[in-house]
């Protein structure tokens, strides 16, 4: 009970950090809930209870708010713990990445291999 409700905490602690870095965002820009709401497609009330860590966006809608905001949407979804869409489009195209993944979290040395694999991709990805 006190695990679940420490993740509890956690939750609502995430979601006030995740709304404030967002209203800073707007903020930032000078401009208002009404304007934000209506190029993203959602109510100005709904923005607001985002913004004041009530309610919790969509996947979808993180991407509207990070393309509204010209960021990288990777940003507010490490912000708010969850796996980026980008990422999760590739696993669920990818069915031996899926084998490969559960293979490494079944060895029992699994942190020594994600660390090497994480460097190797990220070679990979610099060469380019």
């Amino acid at each position: 009970m006190i695990d679940d409700l420490n993740d509890k905490i956690e939750e609502y602690k995430t979601a006030i950090e995740v709304g404030l870095f967002l209203k800073q965002l707007r903020s930032d820009k000078e401009i208002n809930l009404v304007k934000v709401s209506k190029v993203i497609g959602i109510s100005a009330n709904f923005l607001s209870e985002i913004e004041r860590g009530i309610k919790s966006p969509s996947d979808l809608l993180i991407r509207e708010i990070a393309n509204f905001y010209q960021i990288d949407e990777d940003i507010i979804f490490d912000k708010m713990n969850r796996v980026p869409l980008r990422a999760r489009n590739i696993l669920e195209r990818n069915k031996d990445l899926q084998k490969a993944l559960s293979n490494i979290e079944k060895s029992d040395n699994a942190d020594e291999i994600i660390g090497e694999l994480i460097s190797n991709i990220n070679n990979i990805c610099l060469k380019k």
